[in-house]
């Protein structure tokens, strides 16, 4: 999935901007963004049933897997069609992002999540 600048990825009716596809996450093997986009496009038969339905804590590297990361669940302003559910912890409400789709799995793996904790 060759992309330098950025681009829109068409999934069933939606268009999901991307970016930063060469950006390399595994600098030992050599694998980007994109590959690790593509790599979840692949699975998704497989993974849809294990995600589905269930709040995510998702894990973003911004640089790669060997920089700093962090975790996120509190997705205030998503995408009209990613799914959240509102729970609330400790007297805060956090809207967790729900993978019913491979279109929220594409954009959460654009903003550097490589990893989804269901």
């Amino acid at each position: 999935m060759p992309a330098t600048l950025s681009q829109k990825l068409r999934i069933n009716d939606h268009l999901i901007p991307v970016k930063n596809l060469d950006k390399v996450f595994w600098p030992s093997e050599g694998l980007t963004k994109g590959d690790v986009m593509e790599y979840y496009i692949s699975i998704w038969p497989y993974l849809a049933p294990h995600l589905k339905d269930r709040p995510l804590s998702l894990v973003r590297y911004p640089e790669g897997i060997e920089g700093s990361f962090f975790y996120q669940k509190n997705f205030p302003d998503p995408p009209p069609w990613v799914e959240t559910l509102p729970l609330t912890s400790k007297d805060r409400r956090i809207n967790y992002v729900m993978a019913n789709n491979l279109e929220t799995l594409v954009w959460a793996v654009n903003l550097g999540c490589i990893e989804v904790h269901p």
